[in-house]
């Protein structure tokens, strides 16, 4: 069943490509269980595909352009600690 946000439904398919972009960095293998990892691979690739409906859907409403120069400093910036494992 797919997740809605804002009434919008998140694809399957955005999870399915974050599982598979998320599963390549290498910190996954620490966690020995295959099918723990596979839960946790997926639990992030859901939370990733939920936060980019968000910031697409909060794009729309905003439509000035985006400084090229600052994207760097603020991707950066991003914690990643909810999305890789502890």
């Amino acid at each position: 069943m797919p997740y809605l946000v804002n009434g919008k439904a998140v694809p399957e398919e955005l999870v399915r490509k974050e599982s598979e972009r998320i599963a390549r960095d290498l910190r996954w293998r620490d966690i020995p269980d295959e099918s723990k990892r596979a839960l946790r691979i997926h639990g992030a690739a859901e939370q990733v595909a939920i936060d980019r409906v968000l910031v697409e859907w909060a794009a729309v409403g905003d439509p000035r352009p985006v400084d090229p120069n600052i994207v760097p400093s603020e991707v950066g910036s991003t914690p990643t600690a909810n999305v890789y494992p502890r």
